[in-house]
């Protein structure tokens, strides 16, 4: 059995780590066994480690796999991962998020072990002024030269990565997330705008490329307009208590609660009617096809891989990021017409089972290793 090392910064609740946690199990059966290398969790992020073993994979702790940049750190944790491929010997390595994915792909080369790294999303927009973008951009296309493949999530991901010459289009596949979307059943029998409230949900990391602040805005901006709204944000991160004393300045009080992140996020799907997306970049965010699956409403700002979850008024609702009264004026045509809303919240679980299932991911994935693998054995 092909022996597979992934690498990834932490094994929290986000979209990588929940990637992992989906396909480890399916690859399995499909004859790959899996270990993990990971950095230590940080308080009140959420964890899948368990989840993970559940799975079958072996998780490896590696204490200088940190969030934090500093010259030492890097030579550290490039050191240590380094050490622990040494002595796992992989036949395999695939890397996720990026300090994972420079350190590991760096680690794999000087070992002679064939790579691939995911990119879950990029760092091109909406996080660092000029000098650190450019800087990310250079370091970005000096690991990519060290992988046998890279995978982007989406086909909006892939296209930036080779316009900022990142990749060569020769060497990019597209693999759409996959997860156990079954699990989401319960959430999906729950009725949807079973009253005149509307009810917003919020899923994701505090950050400012999510834009949380924009949503308590949005729903400031509904109970002005005389919608009767509830609304809940499911997350953690830097912007909480910003985000908090903003709610509270708005007065918004228990029309806008925060809720600690979980592992099960379905509960919380079925009790909303609308989830709402903010971002400035995504790759292709999984708390959408999550909410899809569920049966829930999709209304999300139209950037990176979005649109290939999310088509517009079939599967649920697009508006311009720019436009700081897009998100607005849908959720007011969502609150005027619920029966045409609840259609096509229909027709987005069924395109979420159909597109995103883990077995499908999980068979893209190991026909590529294959490939990558047959590739080492003939030269």
């Amino acid at each position: 059995m092909p022996q597979l090392v992934r690498i990834i910064t932490r094994m929290n609740l986000g979209g990588p780590a929940r990637q992992i946690e989906a396909l480890t199990p399916r690859l399995c059966e499909l004859g790959f066994a899996t270990t993990i290398l990971c950095g230590p969790p940080i308080e009140r992020e959420g964890e899948l480690e368990a989840e993970a073993r559940a799975g079958g994979a072996e998780l490896v702790r590696i204490p200088e796999l940190q969030r934090e940049v500093g010259l030492g750190g890097e030579l550290r944790a490039r050191g240590a991962l380094r050490a622990a491929l040494a002595r796992l010997r992989p036949d395999l390595v695939h890397t996720h998020t990026a300090k994972a994915g420079w350190h590991g792909r760096a680690a794999a080369r000087s070992l002679g072990i064939p790579c691939v790294h995911t990119f879950h999303g990029h760092l091109l927009h909406g996080y660092f002024g000029c000098v650190r973008a450019a800087l990310y951009r250079a370091i970005e296309r000096r690991a990519s030269r060290r992988c046998a493949a890279t995978i982007a999530v989406s086909r909006r991901v892939r296209e930036d990565l080779i316009a900022a010459r990142i990749v060569e289009a020769r060497q990019c596949t597209v693999i759409h997330p996959g997860l156990e979307l079954e699990r989401f059943s319960i959430a999906a029998r729950a009725p949807l705008f079973p009253s005149e409230t509307l009810r917003l949900l919020f899923v994701g990391r505090l950050v400012a490329v999510k834009r949380p602040l924009a949503f308590v805005e949005l729903v400031h901006a509904l109970l002005r307009a005389g919608i009767d709204v509830e609304a809940r944000v499911l997350g953690d991160g830097p912007l909480r208590e910003e985000m908090l004393a903003r709610s509270a300045a708005l007065g918004l009080g228990e029309r806008c609660q925060l809720l600690a992140p979980t592992r099960e996020p379905s509960e919380h799907f079925g009790r909303c009617d609308v989830v709402v997306g903010t971002s400035v970049n995504e790759g292709l965010p999984l708390a959408l096809v999550e909410a899809q699956a569920s049966g829930r409403l999709v209304v999300a700002t139209d950037v990176g891989g979005v649109r290939e979850a999310v088509e517009h008024e079939r599967t649920g609702f697009l508006v311009p990021a720019e436009d700081p009264r897009a998100l607005l004026e849908a959720l007011r045509r969502v609150a005027r017409d619920r029966e045409s809303a609840r259609e096509i919240a229909a027709a987005g679980r069924t395109s979420a089972l159909l597109r995103f299932a883990a077995a499908r991911s999980a068979q893209e994935h190991a026909a590529l290793y294959r490939e990558i693998l047959a590739q080492g054995r003939s030269s």
